[in-house]
Parts: structure tokens; C-alpha cells; sequence
């Protein structure tokens, strides 16, 4: 906080509620099906990988989300005991990765191209339900976004901007995680009308 706004302590008294957006990518445990898979999911021709259990790779999950700066902070506000927390993972990626040549995003292109996609990320969603508990409720991301399942449709990504003391620095072509105020703006739509409803 302290290098986007001059913020170095923020006192949280005087807040009757919660929502933690981001600190937590699905996009970032699809190298954990690079070389292994569990007996549900697709084996790939061409591309031999190892089976696994599903009971250890959702261990492996669980410690995914648990680790995470999101669940890590929404916990920590759940501790307060000062109203109602909420959680919204950060946006599935672009679908502009499979026109992308970015070696980075070869495991998730082809987590989608198997078509595992979807199935491994109800798994993940499940483990991450665990680790949040049963007192901190997650929001899914909004559904106008969504696009092929597993990814977010190009136009509620470009023109995002950096957070930094400027405020106007937008993101490259080759962001492919960096959503627009468009889309923050139904983030916000959705809590309040999840704070509404409890």
C-alpha cells in the first residue's frame, strides 16, 4: 500500500464488512498437470504423463489456496469477527493465450485443449471452498466474462491499467491476467449485492 498511496497502516474499526479480490490464480496450478494426471483427466497423445492420485493432487491444491495472499488476508479478516467477509479469486486468463505464443502459457493451453479444463478447475474451486471455510463466502467470477469455460474474454481484459502512483499506465498487448474497469465494475455489482443479501 505504501507504494501505491502513501499507505502504511490501515485502521479496519470502522468497516462493518469485507471482499478480498484477487491474490489467488487458477492459471498458475496448471503446471501441476504438465506431467501427471489423475485417472478423470484426458491422457494426451503424444504427451505421456504419470498417473497420480486425485487425493494428492487435491492435497496439493489444498496447500495451493491455503498458501495463497488472498485466503491468507480474508482469514485474517474473518479473525476480526467484524462483519461479513467475501472472496473473489482473480480472473480466469485471457482468451487471447491460445493465440499466444508465450512459452509461459503452454501449460494452460494445453489444460484447455484437452479439454481438463473445466473439471480441474471445479477441483480447485472445491479445495479453495475448504480453505476459505464455511464462514467466508466466494464470489464466482461473473458469467458475462467467461469464455470456452476456463478463460475470460478478451474484452473485459484490454484496456487495464497498472496499479502504481501514476494511475495511467495501461498494461501491454501481451498481459494476458489484468482485467478493465469494466470488469471491476461488476466485481463491485456482485458484492453488493451479495452484502445485500445476508
Amino acid at each position: 500500500m505504501r507504494f501505491y498511496n502513501d499507505v502504511t497502516a490501515l485502521p479496519l474499526r470502522s468497516y462493518d464488512g469485507f471482499i478480498v479480490f484477487g491474490g489467488l490464480q487458477f492459471s498458475s496450478s496448471a503446471s501441476y498437470l504438465s506431467r501427471h494426471r489423475t485417472s478423470d483427466l484426458a491422457a494426451a497423445p503424444g504427451r505421456p504423463r504419470a498417473l497420480m492420485s486425485g487425493g494428492f493432487l487435491d492435497a496439493v491444491l489444498m496447500r495451493r489456496v491455503s498458501h495463497s495472499v488472498g485466503v491468507h488476508v480474508a482469514k485474517a479478516l474473518e479473525e476480526l469477527d467484524q462483519g461479513p467477509v467475501l472472496f473473489m479469486s482473480a480472473a480466469l486468463p485471457s482468451d487471447a493465450v491460445l493465440g499466444s505464443a508465450e512459452a509461459k502459457w503452454q501449460d494452460y493451453r494445453d489444460l484447455a485443449r484437452r479439454g481438463d479444463g473445466p473439471a480441474y478447475h471445479q477441483r480447485f474451486l472445491t479445495q479453495l471452498d475448504r480453505a476459505l471455510g464455511p464462514g467466508i463466502r466466494r464470489l464466482s467470477q461473473p458469467a458475462a466474462t467467461i469464455s470456452g469455460e476456463v478463460f475470460t474474454a478478451a474484452e473485459w481484459m484490454r484496456g487495464s491499467f497498472r496499479m502504481n502512483p501514476r494511475r495511467d499506465v495501461a498494461h501491454g498487448e501481451e498481459d494476458m491476467i489484468h482485467t478493465n474497469p469494466s470488469y471491476g465494475a461488476l466485481q463491485i455489482d456482485a458484492a453488493m449485492e451479495a452484502f445485500a443479501a445476508l
